[in-house]
């Protein structure tokens, strides 16, 4: 059996009609859920859905915990909201590229300082420093629902 396909041009032509329409949601949504994981994790949720592990009441470590340095700079100490100046969410950014079907995004922090910062927090480790990880980087499942929901109904 032999398929003959006449009109591929109409078809060519109305896919990249589909994909030139679909590639602003596809920014905006990306856009809108890399916020969403500032106001997560500000807000004490890990990108599973959990509460981050408290600050430490260690005495050992009394007057020099972060729980007691974020107390001091008069920041709330309630839960961990990974915040002190709001320097690393600052430098968080979004590029996206087309590549043929494919559209894609990267959501980085765009500062070597606040990137490690970022890592450390994502890791546990920071230089020989070792603390709680602290899971808050990346698109948790709903997010990423939501993107490919705005895509499959992009107009």
């Amino acid at each position: 059996m032999t398929i003959e396909i006449k009109n591929l041009q109409a078809i060519n032509k109305a896919v990249e009609e589909r994909l030139k329409r679909m590639e602003p949601t596809f920014q905006d949504a990306v856009e809108k859920e890399a916020q969403g994981i500032k106001t997560r994790t500000q807000t004490g949720v890990d990108v599973n859905g959990k509460q981050f592990v408290p600050y430490s009441n260690n005495e050992k470590w009394a007057g020099k915990n972060w729980k007691d340095v974020r107390k001091e700079a008069g920041l709330q100490t309630s839960y961990v909201d990974l915040t002190f100046d709001g320097d690393m969410f600052n430098v968080m950014k979004v590029v996206f590229k087309r590549d043929g079907f494919k559209f894609l995004a990267t959501i980085f922090f765009n500062d070597q300082k606040q990137s490690k910062k970022a890592l450390g927090h994502q890791s546990g480790k920071l230089g020989r420093v070792k603390f709680q990880a602290r899971k808050f980087f990346g698109l948790s499942k709903p997010q990423r629902e939501a993107i490919a929901s705005k895509l499959r109904n992009a107009k």
